[in-house]
């Protein structure tokens, strides 16, 4: 038995359906066609689709079928003509001991509350509460930007929170599985749901307004929830557009909970924990949610099949927030870091596992979107946490990646001995299946890292990469080269940083801990034992600048050096001008290089994602190509640079944005022909199912010839 926040789960979820249903089929007494329980069995991850399924397969002896409750606590009520209600607990669990909601424990009555299958007795006031309010999720996507899904853990994970406590009628909808709004709507308008809960995140806020206009005309009677990143930010706008909608401002997990109390009348709005709306022309906000009031962050797995089959990714959470702040976050609506324990992952992982074991195909890994892996660690218990987590995904057969920052490997204040302990942790995660970890470097220059409020420094950075490569920790980094606010010596520091060959080092293996954190600060040792590959090589996305997003305190920054300009709704943030016109032209000219390359680029990436090791390489080569000409195209700026050593402009800004564009032309043409052998290569070594789609997203980004910006 495995836990999944306060509750039990057992192993082999859906083999110990298919027992419970031929046994629950059996005892309601209705006819059944043979093969019945297993296909109820396969479906156990979508509760309304065991709805569905019942209803359609035994006809008209059952009056009503209600499928309630998360994951590893479902139980199905059959309401048969002949002789009332029965229920049976599809974890073969004791159907007594399920822990209902004082306002549907009243109303329910069990003839053998010991048994995982029971007579039962329902009131309409349990019934009611059983399937209302109907509540819909969605979440938005643009495709053609984001080619590839990822599981959806925004709409799962609150469809989870609800489940836990048996509230209502759950349906996800997911523009990133080949829904686009209008079916979405027709669906919407045929359910007429309660509530209705958007999550967008940036990029999307022309599909927020479009989707929530047309629900006020179709669904009138639809409480709208705008939750996300994307929400939280643009919270004031959308309650002037929407008057009569609501706005998640935190964990939206705690306040949907409570919105639903609020609709059976049990619970008023300032009472609602992390949420916005207007009263009386006034803007109201409620109590927070801290990430720590969170009991749990995992997901109903509802859409884990279509995912997968559309060679989408898995994600998981471990935690949520960070330890730290940095100027370019708005980190009142991320909160600060929280973790969950391992042993509440551990259930979820094996129905994940499950699914995983039907397609062979597919690569078994998850990624943990976590921002901040390690976390606190007061007295070893965060390297305790961690590690617990990495041993559990490791015993369900998975690899994975995650997310940290550089400071849980080096710290300048900390002795040998503190250090030699990071890199067991460290080894200890890769030998548990760490294929890669995400750092949040942002920039090799001390002034750039002081504006960025990082709390770290280059010589810092540049150590703990040093230590991570030599464990063998494969590892890929953030890295924001324009700044609004920056010089040109930062500009030409920052880039020589990237192109540094010092920073990855051979993996050590037979090497102590304690003599490998000596060796990384020996120069000589560094230079005996570089990989001689540049940093950039490992930098997700090259040529990216800050963003000033809404709220943040480096947007505070510029909007007192007077560069701010106008909001940018899809994106959360505000535009701004830079203090070097120079800088300016460039920041754009690459914006407009990366844009024009994103999809492609994203698409790999996620192509990468799901392939096995073996069939990685080429899709890998492919993207360090894009890398080596990304950072050959910035040393191509500044050297047609607007500004000569005395400071002293050379041209005006439009003829150097002109130089750039025709730089940028003829460098795109020399990209496409680099590029065009992979394509032939994929045919050969890519499987079936992704070779179509990798010529595909080639061909489409190949034949662009705009310069436009994606979130313009």
């Amino acid at each position: 038995m495995r836990a999944i926040g306060d509750v039990r789960c057992p192993e082999g979820c859906r083999s110990q359906a298919k027992v419970i249903f031929e046994r629950a089929l059996s005892f309601f007494g209705l006819p059944f066609e043979p093969g019945l329980a297993a296909q109820l069995s396969a479906r156990l991850l979508k509760p309304l689709a065991i709805e569905e399924h019942l209803q359609g397969a035994l006809g008209p002896g059952l009056i009503q079928v209600i499928v309630a409750g998360a994951l590893e606590e479902r139980v199905v009520f059959l309401q048969r003509a002949d002789s009332g209600w029965a229920a049976a607990h599809l974890a073969d669990q004791p159907i007594g001991l399920t822990r209902w909601p004082h306002a549907i424990a009243q109303g329910i009555e069990f003839t053998h509350p010991e048994r995982s299958i029971s007579e039962a007795k329902l009131s309409p006031d349990a019934i009611f509460r059983l399937t209302r309010p109907r509540v819909t999720l969605v979440g938005l996507c643009h495709p053609e930007i984001f080619p590839f899904p990822r599981f959806p853990l925004a709409i799962s994970d609150l469809a989870r929170a609800l489940r836990l406590r048996f509230h209502g009628r759950v349906v996800l909808y997911d523009m990133q599985l080949g829904q686009g709004l209008p079916e979405i709507l027709t669906r919407i308008g045929a359910d007429q749901p309660d509530i209705v809960g958007i999550s967008a995140t940036f990029g999307q806020y022309d599909l927020l307004e479009s989707l929530a206009e047309s629900l006020q005309e179709i669904a009138e009677r639809a409480l709208i929830v705008f939750g996300g990143s994307l929400s939280a930010l643009n919270s004031s706008r959308l309650l002037e557009r929407f008057p009569s909608a609501l706005v998640a401002n935190g964990p939206g997990e705690a306040t949907l909970q409570d919105l639903v109390e609020v609709w059976h009348g049990g619970r008023a709005m300032p009472d609602v924990r992390g949420l916005q709306w207007c009263s009386g022309g006034l803007l109201m906000t409620s109590r927070g949610v801290a990430n720590r009031d969170v009991s749990s962050f995992l997901p109903e797995l509802d859409l884990l099949d279509e995912t997968l089959d559309r060679h989408g990714v898995m994600q998981l959470e471990s935690s949520r927030g960070c330890t730290h702040a940095c100027s370019f976050c708005p980190r009142e609506h991320k909160g600060i870091w929280a973790g969950q324990e391992a042993l509440s992952l551990a259930g979820v992982l094996d129905a994940v596992g499950q699914v995983f074991e039907s397609r062979p195909a597919v690569a078994r890994k998850i990624f943990l979107v976590d921002e901040e892996f390690v976390g606190h660690d007061v007295d070893g218990e965060g390297l305790k946490r961690a590690l617990q987590i990495s041993s559990s995904l490791k015993t369900s057969g998975f690899r994975w990646e995650t997310s940290s920052r550089v400071d849980q490997i080096y710290r300048p204040e900390k002795g040998s001995e503190w250090h030699a302990e990071r890199i067991r942790f460290w080894s200890r995660l890769r030998e548990d299946g760490l294929d890669r970890c995400l750092f949040g470097l942002e920039s090799g220059v001390d002034s750039i890292l002081k504006r960025f409020n990082k709390r770290i420094t280059a010589r810092q950075n540049a150590i703990a990469l040093r230590l991570l490569s030599a464990s063998g920790i494969p590892i890929r980094c953030t890295y924001i080269t324009f700044d609004h606010l920056m010089t040109q010596s930062e500009l030409l520091e920052s880039c020589a940083f990237q192109g540094r060959r010092d920073l990855l080092l051979k993996p050590q293996p037979g090497m102590s801990a304690e003599a490998l954190f000596e060796a990384v600060q020996d120069e000589e040792f560094v230079s005996a034992n570089a990989q001689g590959v540049p940093l950039y090589r490992s930098i997700s996305y090259l040529l990216v600048s800050m963003e000033c997003l809404l709220g943040s305190p480096y947007l505070r920054k510029v909007e007192a050096a007077g560069l701010a300009g106008e909001e940018l709704p899809a994106m959360g943030r505000r535009n701004a001008r830079f203090r070097d016109p120079a800088i300016g032209t460039m920041s754009d000219a690459a914006q407009r290089w990366v844009d024009r390359n994103f999809s492609l680029d994203y698409a790999l990436k996620s192509l990468e994602k799901v392939l096995s090791d073996d069939e990685r390489s080429l899709v890998r080569s492919a993207r360090g190509v894009l890398k080596e000409f990304s950072y050959r195209l910035l040393g191509m700026f500044l050297a047609q640079d607007l500004r000569g050593l005395d400071g002293s402009p050379t041209s005006d800004e439009e003829q150097f944005r002109l130089v750039l564009r025709s730089t940028m032309d003829l460098h795109f043409e020399e990209l496409v022909e680099a590029l065009d052998g992979f394509g032939r290569a994929a045919g050969r070594s890519l499987p079936r199912a992704n070779q179509a789609f990798f010529a595909n997203e080639l061909a489409r980004w190949s034949g662009r010839s705009s310069w436009s910006l994606i979130n313009a």
